[in-house]
């Protein structure tokens, strides 16, 4: 690198002392052409001297690389440690029963029935009215005794029927009973609180002679 530059510093002063030389001639030709040739003119010729720039040391490398000597020792890979011979033995428990999987049978909800409610039924009732005559035969001859009679009761509370289901022991008194039945008023049966006919209601009568004295 720096033979280069010696030498491009070189070249550099030729080029100089060259172009030096050719300005003198130039100017002295003009001199002439121009009439000063009686002036002589006196070039003096300094000669440039170029100084070369010193070298510059190399720097030496501050990381001094030391080898590493090994020595004679020769490395070897690690040995390989076998561990102790171990043996297992495993003994299964004996069975001394036999397991059967257990069966679970599935919960079928029971289904919630509601019962239906039962129809409310009410019977005729007789109403308060006046009690049968007393036959006249009847009270001469001492007679008393119980009439029984079935009775159907439309739905306005009026007997559309009336027959005698057990005798008092006199056709006089039974007959007096049916008659006095017949015209009788009731409170008509109901059924869910509706009024309906009601066939076969009892009605029981007794002759007693001292209820007439």
């Amino acid at each position: 690198m720096y033979g280069a530059m010696r030498n491009r510093a070189s070249n550099s002063s030729q080029l100089a002392g060259l172009s030096i030389a050719v300005l003198i001639t130039a100017l002295a030709g003009y001199a002439l052409a121009n009439g000063f040739g009686q002036t002589i003119i006196r070039m003096i010729e300094t000669p440039i001297t170029f100084t070369p720039l010193p070298e510059e040391a190399t720097p030496e490398d501050p990381i001094e690389r030391t080898p590493l000597d090994l020595g004679a020792e020769t490395l070897s890979a690690p040995k390989t440690l076998e561990g102790p011979n171990i043996t297992f033995t495993v003994e299964d428990p004996p069975i001394t029963g036999t397991t059967e999987p257990r069966v679970i049978e599935p919960v079928i909800p029971k289904a919630s029935v509601t019962p239906a409610a039962k129809p409310v039924r009410a019977a005729p009732s007789l109403l308060s009215q006046a009690l049968p005559e007393y036959p006249m035969s009847a009270r001469r001859a001492q007679q008393q005794g119980t009439s029984t009679l079935d009775v159907c009761v439309d739905a306005r509370g009026r007997v559309s029927s009336a027959t005698l289901a057990s005798s008092s022991g006199h056709a006089t008194l039974d007959n007096a009973a049916l008659k006095w039945v017949r015209t009788a008023r009731f409170t008509p049966g109901k059924l869910d609180g509706i009024a309906q006919s009601v066939c076969g209601h009892r009605v029981v009568y007794e002759w007693n002679l001292a209820d007439v004295r």
